[in-house]
């Protein structure tokens, strides 16, 4: 029908399927639509798997990292460190006329050196330093030493008990004949220890 004048007109058009919304079945529960602006919704969040796996790991090396520390550098309050052994218990050192056996060591420290040994053929004890020792082995001959016995006799059990500052250092057992038939042999009959004092 035609607008008469001062009158205003408005055309309705029927809805298309498109824009209507379909609503679901009577009774469904469905969520309401998300707006893409909106922030997430809120309550707990997960942690993602792998961080807490890498925070265990972490944990687990500090702990076990701090555990070996202490356990290898525990000075006082507890025991003290074992020995160190040299030398092991019921070795046998053979020496031929003239020639010798060392056992050879490096200390931050003040140290003792201990043991007992038992010998045939007659030998010296020495402690030399590791220059010592290659000026030895390079001419057959001693060129220096810091401390010795005087010959340990055959048959003799000896009790070694030996005190060293910081540094390299060496205890040598020499057969000091010169005669080729005769050789030496040097038991050890509770081992050869360092231990830190």
């Amino acid at each position: 029908m035609p607008a008469e004048a001062g009158e205003s007109s408005i055309s309705v058009a029927p809805a298309s399927s498109a824009e209507t919304p379909s609503l679901p079945p009577e009774g469904a529960l469905s969520a309401p639509p998300r707006d893409a602006s909106a922030p997430p919704p809120s309550g707990p969040r997960r942690v993602p798997l792998y961080l807490v796996i890498t925070l265990a790991v972490v944990i687990v090396v500090v702990v076990a990292g701090t555990v070996a520390f202490e356990m290898t550098h525990r000075t006082g309050g507890g025991s003290s460190p074992p020995p160190i052994v040299l030398v092991v218990k019921d070795s046998l050192y053979i020496l031929p006329a003239g020639q010798f056996a060392a056992s050879e060591f490096t200390i931050s420290r003040n140290a003792t050196v201990n043991g007992t040994i038992d010998q045939t053929g007659g030998i010296n004890l020495y402690t030399m330093t590791p220059a010592q020792v290659f000026g030895l082995s390079k001419s057959g001959s001693l060129s220096g030493y810091e401390w010795t016995t005087s010959l340990v006799r055959n048959g003799t059990v000896y009790n070694i008990d030996l005190t060293f500052g910081p540094g390299a250092w060496d205890v040598v057992f020499l057969d000091p004949s010169t005669n080729p038939s005769n050789s030496s042999s040097v038991g050890f009959l509770s081992g050869l220890y360092l231990e830190y004092t």
